[in-house]
């Protein structure tokens, strides 16, 4: 190899390095597309649309983090990074609508959608069945124990208040009953916090006043509707004269009964009368 062989390579060498220096010189590279070659086949090409408003995007400085997935998002100036959650969870997406307060439930396994039959307000308020009957249904808490469904079916409104307790006591639990009960009965909190169904003491209360007639010495009462059984009636007597009077209550059976006086009424005397048969009414 002569000097002139010589000189030459080092010519083309130095052309290379000139060309390697004004290229990495003239970067950014303005092209309409860019396409990396795959090692063995096929390309990836970007390319930006026709019209396309200019921007920056700015890469993160570094992958995901490792045990992690991630997908990239951007902010208001094209800084990318990385929206990580951890390996094996999916991202999904799901149709959505619905409107203030409304609770949302998914009506199949990508689509949340809500009801104005069931609202939250924020401040501890839920509200369920808006402007029909809402019902609660609590599940059973062992094997064998059917539902406790709680519901409503007042047209006018009501509440409820369950009782109050001081900060040092409390809390209290509400066990559900077993059974719906019989007609007539009534629920009791027991002492456990239990509830059971009791036969209604006063289910078959009934009251009235009666004027005998002047220098009557009894009075007749029949009652509105009659007992199933004989009831307990008791008496008393308002008026200026048949205070002192000693009154007597005869005859008494499922429809009525009499009562008989000491001495005459007069006229302006009532007699205050209280029936009751508890659990024949």
């Amino acid at each position: 190899m002569n000097f002139s062989t010589i000189l030459k390579g080092a010519a083309v060498a130095a052309s290379f390095a000139l060309v390697v220096s004004e290229a990495s010189a003239q970067l950014p590279v303005r092209t309409r597309t860019l396409q990396l070659l795959g090692s063995t086949s096929g390309a990836l090409t970007h390319q930006a649309a026709a019209a396309t408003t200019s921007y920056t995007l700015t890469w993160p400085d570094a992958v995901v983090p490792a045990g992690q997935t991630g997908i990239l998002r951007s902010d208001d100036a094209g800084i990318l990074d990385w929206r990580t959650f951890p390996t094996g969870e999916d991202i999904v997406t799901v149709d959505a609508n619905g409107a203030i307060n409304q609770v949302a439930y998914f009506t199949d396994a990508n689509t949340i959608t809500s009801s104005p039959t069931m609202t939250f307000d924020g401040a501890g308020n839920l509200d369920l069945g808006g402007a029909g009957a809402g019902t609660l249904t609590l599940g059973s808490s062992g094997a064998g124990n059917n539902n406790v469904i709680l519901s409503s079916n007042s047209t006018t409104g009501g509440t409820f208040n369950l009782p109050t307790y001081g900060p040092t006591t409390g809390p209290f639990n509400i066990v559900a009953t077993t059974n719906t009960g019989t007609a007539g009965q009534i629920a009791v909190v027991q002492a456990d916090g239990s509830i059971e169904w009791e036969d209604n003491p006063t289910a078959g209360l009934k009251s009235g006043v009666v004027t005998p007639a002047a220098n009557a010495y009894s009075a007749a009462v029949t009652f509105t509707t009659a007992y199933a059984a004989t009831p307990v009636v008791t008496v008393s007597a308002v008026g200026p004269v048949a205070n002192g009077y000693i009154l007597q209550v005869t005859s008494v059976t499922t429809t009525g009964f009499t009562v008989l006086s000491s001495a005459p009424f007069d006229g302006t005397d009532t007699i205050s009368w209280i029936a009751n048969s508890p659990f024949n009414p």
